[in-house]
């Protein structure tokens, strides 16, 4: 199997996640977060529209779950 290594771009990679938690770029964010190109956010989740719409210049790919 042929390995790559991956190149992030300066911008932190999910690491893994879990039950209330993300782990990214090795640091443990509890709750919902938003990763944006300035870094990661706290979000108050679903119902916080604004935080979202106040990025969506810098949005590509939006993954809600």
């Amino acid at each position: 199997m042929r390995i790559s290594e991956i190149d992030y771009d300066a911008q932190p990679p999910v690491d893994g996640y879990g039950p209330g938690f993300f782990r990214i770029g090795g640091r443990v964010h509890e709750g919902a977060v938003l990763v944006l190109p300035e870094g990661v956010k706290e979000w108050g989740g679903i119902g916080d529209a604004g935080a979202i719409l106040a990025a969506a210049a810098a949005v590509d790919l939006l993954l809600v779950g």
